[in-house]
């Protein structure tokens, strides 16, 4: 989903936790959550934090999402990193 995602499919609200945050749409869709402007925001406490699954089922991601085209290893990722830093 990460990979297929770009900005547009962000949508920022506070109908999964009580706080504000970006989410991925799709996954917002899969989980059956609605983040219309008449949906109910939850109150969090601690027994519903223990039920709750939205960091499971729904994906929190920011604006740069459209940026990752690949998942590469770690060593493979820190070397990029590397190699970028080293070139500005």
């Amino acid at each position: 989903m990460l990979l297929d995602s770009e900005s547009t499919d962000i949508v920022y609200t506070n109908k999964v936790m009580g706080i504000s945050a970006n989410f991925l749409q799709r996954s917002m869709i899969a989980a059956e959550s609605d983040w219309s402007e008449h949906a109910e925001t939850p109150e969090i406490t601690v027994e519903s934090e223990e039920k709750m699954i939205a960091w499971r089922d729904i994906w929190s991601a920011g604006h740069g999402v459209g940026l990752i085209h690949d998942v590469p290893g770690v060593a493979t990722l820190a070397q990029r990193l590397k190699s970028e830093f080293a070139a500005c």
